[in-house]
C-alpha cells in the first residue's frame, strides 16, 4: 500500500516507486484538495448577483460550478450588495474553481495538458472574474471590489481584455 500527499491542489504528479534493481515511475492524477480538505462552496446568485450567461465554454467540463473558499463568498456578496446599492444592477460574476479545488480548463482540446492556464489561479477558490460584457458600471465594479479584498492577493486585481480578475487571500 502506499499513501501519497500532493503538494499542491489537482495536477498530475510523478511517484517513482524503487524495487529490487528496477524503478517504476508513474504519473497518478489528483483531482482533490492536497490537503483532503474542501476547497469551496458555491456562490450563488441572488437579488445582488448573478452568473454570467452562458458562463461555461467548450473546454470547461459539464459539471463546471461557481464555487470559492467560504470567507470568499462573504467577500463576493458584500461586493455584490453594494454594487446594486451603488448602481441599481446585479452583479455579474465568472470564473471561479470546482467545488473541490482545481482549475477548471480540460486538457488537449484547449491545448493544454489537464489543469493548467489560463485557469491556473483558479484553482484556490480565490480568484472570481468580473465580466466586463455584462456588469455595466466596470470602475464602480472595481473599486467596490478592491475596498472588499478583492485586490488583496498577490497581484492585485488584474484587468484582462474582458474582464476583471479578482484575487483575495483568505
Amino acid at each position: 500500500m502506499l499513501q501519497f500527499y500532493a503538494p499542491i491542489v489537482a495536477g498530475m504528479h510523478p511517484i517513482v516507486i524503487y524495487a529490487a534493481a528496477t524503478a517504476y515511475n508513474q504519473e497518478f492524477w489528483v483531482g482533490a484538495w492536497a490537503n483532503n480538505g474542501n476547497c469551496c462552496v458555491q456562490l450563488y446568485e441572488s437579488q445582488d448577483l448573478y452568473y454570467k450567461p452562458g458562463g461555461a465554454q467548450p473546454e470547461h467540463p459539464d459539471w463546471y460550478g461557481f464555487n470559492v473558499s467560504v470567507p470568499t463568498v462573504a467577500k463576493m456578496q458584500t461586493i455584490a450588495q453594494q454594487y446594486r446599492q451603488q448602481t441599481g444592477q446585479r452583479l455579474c460574476v465568472n470564473d471561479m474553481s470546482l467545488n473541490w479545488g482545481g482549475v477548471f480548463d480540460l486538457g488537449p482540446r484547449y491545448g493544454n495538458p489537464h489543469w493548467q492556464s489560463p485557469h491556473a489561479e483558479h484553482r484556490l477558490g480565490l480568484n472570481v472574474d468580473l465580466p466586463f460584457s455584462c456588469n455595466s458600471y466596470l470602475q464602480t465594479a472595481f473599486n467596490i471590489a478592491m475596498a472588499n479584498g478583492g485586490g488583496a492577493g498577490p497581484g492585485g486585481i488584474l484587468v484582462h481584455s474582458d474582464h476583471y480578475h479578482l484575487r483575495f487571500v483568505d
